[in-house]
């Protein structure tokens, strides 16, 4: 049993993850678009190689070398914000899962946390309106599964 309870945050942390994966917007050309002949660029954390810039018409070596690593500079900021970002989304739902232990109690919060699992990533159950046999029987056998169905179909 405490086993379940400790795994439950890191259940619903995975299940926001993946709904939030599941959300993003498709991989596009980037935020600098298709260049003028109508490539697509590698996308903004790809740096280009020292040798890949060569093939840039126009530029000295010493302007590759120098946006070379400005393109670094600008993946690795963006690396370390989307670090901050998910670390402050861990903190959210930690914070969060514990304000909800805390009001519900520990044996209503396992009875939340498996009923928010079942919801799954969008949160459809089924019907508008609920339907009580969605939700997952009681861990002590308070509340069984209803009778010709199971408690997690959709």
């Amino acid at each position: 049993m405490r086993a379940v309870l400790r795994l439950l945050p890191l259940s619903l942390f995975l299940a926001c993850s993946l709904a939030a994966a599941q959300s993003a917007p498709p991989p596009g050309p980037g935020p600098m678009g298709p260049d003028p002949t109508g490539h697509v660029p590698m996308g903004p954390g790809h740096v280009p190689s020292p040798a890949e810039l060569a093939t840039l018409p126009g530029l000295s070596t010493a302007q590759q070398q120098q946006l070379r690593q400005l393109l670094i500079q600008r993946r690795d900021a963006h690396e370390a914000l989307r670090q901050r970002e998910q670390a402050a989304r861990d903190k959210i739902d930690t914070d969060s899962a514990s304000r909800i232990r805390s009001l519900l109690g520990e044996k209503e919060y396992v009875r939340y946390a498996e009923w928010s699992l079942h919801r799954g990533p969008h949160g459809h159950a089924g019907p508008p309106g609920g339907d009580a046999s969605l939700l997952p029987p009681d861990l002590d056998g308070d509340n069984p599964a209803p009778a010709g169905g199971s408690a997690g179909s959709h």
